[in-house]
């Protein structure tokens, strides 16, 4: 690489010397080289083991009126087996340079024209990661990159303005995907994926604040779809208030129930209540139970005598051939749901919950924000006493 920076150097150096000391020519690129002697920092007209920098400036001999462009090789220790570690591009900001892009062996930073890092993509262990960053307070808004226990498994960050995660989506090491959203406390709001006992079935959950689980839908191991809660609603707008709404609470019980109900009537004291086509669909109508109300009262009363598929039979009672109407009701088990579990097993989350909510975000190498890229090199050609020959 010495071989590199001698011909940039005479290739260079033909231009630098067709000019005369103290000869301003607008738009004019020059050549210079930068060192480390151990210590610190230097910039010269002739090459040294570091790097090369091109300029394109106003005054040859000062670095005092350098307009914004600048390319450099750098290599930050000469006694470094590396020849070429960055390569940066900076702007003059009044005499100030600063870094916009800089591209090193593990890393690429970019850096708008506020003065702070808005780009990094650099090697975080075994794997790339890409983080963009926010000018308001310097901290990262979102993070693409590798999950903190396993460098083969892909990760994407989101984060607050505080730099906190909010939202975290990830490849498991058992090879399907989940997602957590936050709360601003940093507890559980919500996640996306699967349970512990079935990676190919889905899983939702909602949290409270102490990120407790509260409610959520997944689907079982028989392929069913499953919703659970504290208490279970339906809602509408409420048409006789504005800004109001009407709740209703499910009704609850210990199987998977269907019904039906409706008014019959009496013809000489019998009739044959029918079922519709769509409850013998869904009810099983072995197990039915039928009450039944007489809207009469001079009568003994009614009984059911006969229970059948599409239907069952009611007789008024002594013999009665009264002929009014009745109101009346079937439940039954849902067909295909007969065996409703009551005491279950929780379906718990996957075991990677808590190491989720504890893993520390990969840190970028280069720290902190409105600052140079490049140490040493905004202090060093803020000198106006620089010279270039």
């Amino acid at each position: 690489m010495k071989y590199l920076h001698l011909t940039v150097l005479i290739v260079f150096a033909l231009q630098v010397t067709a000019q005369p000391t103290g000869w301003n020519v607008d738009n004019v690129f020059h050549v210079s080289f930068k060192y480390n002697d151990g210590g610190a920092e230097h910039e010269s007209s002739h090459w040294q083991p570091g790097g090369v920098m091109f300029w394109k400036d106003n005054t040859y001999q000062t670095s005092s009126a350098m307009q914004s462009e600048k390319f450099m090789l750098l290599q930050p220790n000469k006694n470094a087996t590396v020849d070429i570690q960055s390569l940066v591009f900076q702007n003059n900001n009044a005499g100030s340079f600063v870094d916009r892009v800089r591209l090193d062996y593990d890393g690429l930073d970019v850096v708008n024209g506020a003065s702070w890092r808005s780009l990094q993509a650099h090697i975080n262990g075994n794997s790339g990661q890409l983080d963009l960053y926010t000018g308001v307070n310097g901290n990262r808004i979102a993070s693409l990159g590798s999950t903190a226990m396993n460098s083969n498994l892909g990760a994407l960050r989101l984060y607050s303005s505080d730099g906190n995660t909010r939202w975290y989506s990830a490849t498991s090491a058992d090879d399907y995907g989940y997602s957590v959203a936050y709360g601003d406390n940093g507890n559980w709001n919500s996640y996306i994926g699967t349970s512990a006992s079935q990676h190919n079935h889905g899983y939702m959950s909602v949290h409270d604040a102490s990120g407790t689980l509260q409610a959520g839908m997944y689907v079982n191991p028989a392929g069913q779809g499953v919703i659970f809660a504290d208490v279970k609603n339906f809602r509408i707008s409420n048409p006789l208030e504005e800004d109001s709404e009407i709740w209703y609470a499910s009704l609850e019980g210990p199987e998977a129930g269907a019904y039906e109900r409706g008014t019959a009537t009496l013809v000489d004291g019998e009739a044959f209540v029918p079922y519709s086509d769509h409850f013998k669909v869904v009810a099983n109508t072995a197990t039915m139970t039928v009450n039944i109300t007489a809207l009469e009262w001079d009568t003994y009363g009614l009984a059911v005598i006969e229970k059948a598929n599409n239907g069952f039979w009611v007789k008024e009672l002594k013999g009665g051939t009264g002929n009014f109407s009745f109101d009346w009701e079937v439940k039954c088990a849902r067909a295909g749901k007969e065996d409703y579990q009551v005491f279950r097993k929780p379906e718990s989350l996957p075991n990677f919950m808590e190491s989720i909510e504890t893993e520390e975000v990969p840190q970028s190498k280069v720290q902190g924000v409105k600052q140079n890229l490049s140490p040493g090199i905004e202090t060093h050609h803020n000198c106006a006493s620089t010279e270039r020959h």
